[in-house]
């Protein structure tokens, strides 16, 4: 019996030194074949060291301290909102003639609402005025106030500003057309970030695109504009905000196809067919870098240009997608100016620009009185056009 045991107890053992065997070769199988992936990733470091790949380590650097300092510049804005604030509400109206109150000195402004949470801090205030203005407009609402919003460390606005006036200075009639735009989206609800709706730097970018694409203004981002090499251009918290403030030059690159006497009606009718009909928001980016329509799926989602999926500024299909100029693909930080978009405002909005191309498609050019009565009272709204009717009257 104690044979039979001892034989059992030897062959259990031979079979697990059998089963041991095999593993130790197949783990020695795996590391011999890692092993080149590995000597691979130790090639890799030892040429990161040596400065093979050093230009694409410094352009990560350069990208990572540029997102660090918008970050600290963005932080430091929210803490500034408040002083401003602070000394705002401190600041009375004896200096500019402010009359006393039982003793008290009535405070100058006003503050409406401090946005902090934000991309931009602002304040948004309320300069009261002092009583001798005030009752020089007492006939106005409000009196002798007007509003204003203050932000801090907004320096990109500085840019986005100067970008817009070049695109000013390129036609006559890119100016009205945007004041036009403006004004249909104020009469009719149309606008506002804060209400659901595209703000007004965004309404610009919607008519500077539209234009560039009737091949009426320039692209003042295009790369045979801009100095060659990026060292040579001019940066922003990592981005690059360099554009041709040569117009002349910009028009000669990107000669004008309409010509000077195409009329301001025909583009503004032409405005609300491109973005009610033509415009597909499912597929299409509203960019003024490029002439060439830019797809939402055109730009990768990770890995710069070179990497895979879909670009992440832009993975919402059904909202039209507005890139700012500035803050694109590339940069250390997109920014995609429809992102504040509702589904309902949307809606609202496209099926307005379709109701006004219908009903400036009734009308004329505007010369005959009842053509001017139905444009004013698209643009300015039944109660400023009879208001204005009467002045004149």
């Amino acid at each position: 019996m104690q044979r039979m045991d001892a034989e059992r107890a030897l062959r259990r053992a031979r079979t697990n030194a059998e089963i041991l065997e095999k593993e130790f070769k197949l783990l020695k199988s795996r590391a011999e074949t890692a092993r080149p992936a590995f000597q691979a990733t130790v090639g890799r470091l030892e040429a990161l060291r040596q400065g093979k790949d050093a230009k694409r380590v410094r352009e990560v650097e350069q990208v990572v301290a540029a997102v660090r300092a918008a970050d600290k510049a963005l932080e430091e804005s929210k803490r500034l909102v408040f002083r401003v604030r602070r000394c705002l509400e401190k600041t009375g109206g004896g200096h500019r003639g402010q009359e006393m109150d039982n003793g008290k000195e009535r405070a100058r402004y006003q503050i409406l609402r401090t946005l902090h949470t934000v991309r931009v801090p602002i304040v948004t205030f309320k300069d009261m005025g002092d009583k001798r203005k005030q009752a020089g407009k007492a006939g106005k609402e409000g009196g002798g106030a007007w509003q204003c919003d203050l932000c801090i460390n907004n320096i990109g606005a500085v840019y986005n500003t100067a970008l817009l006036y070049s695109y000013l200075q390129c036609d006559d009639r890119v100016r009205p057309l945007i004041l036009l735009v403006k004004a249909w989206t104020r009469v009719h609800q149309c606008n506002g970030a804060a209400q659901g709706f595209f703000s007004s730097y965004a309404l610009s970018l919607l008519c500077i695109h539209y234009l560039q694409q009737l091949r009426l203004l320039p692209v003042l981002q295009h790369p045979s504009l801009l100095p060659p090499h990026p060292r040579d251009r001019e940066y922003c918290f990592g981005c690059d905000v360099s554009y041709c403030a040569d117009i002349t030059a910009a028009n000669a690159a990107f000669s004008p196809v309409l010509p000077s006497s195409f009329p301001l009606s025909t583009l503004v009718r032409g405005f609300f067919h491109y973005y009610g009909y033509q415009f597909n928001p499912v597929r299409t980016v509203v960019s003024i870098r490029q002439r060439m329509l830019m797809d939402k799926g055109d730009v990768p989602a990770e890995g710069g240009p070179s990497g895979g999926g879909r670009r992440k500024t832009f993975k919402v299909l059904w909202r039209m997608a507005v890139e700012d100029p500035f803050e694109c693909c590339g940069s250390a930080k997109e920014h995609d100016l429809g992102d504040v978009l509702k589904v309902d405002k949307q809606k609202m909005m496209l099926d307005g620009f379709r109701k006004a191309y219908k009903e400036l498609s009734r009308v004329g050019t505007g010369e005959r009185m009842e053509d001017k009565k139905r444009w004013k009272a698209l643009f300015l709204g039944k109660k400023e056009a009879g208001a204005a009717k009467g002045m004149r009257d």
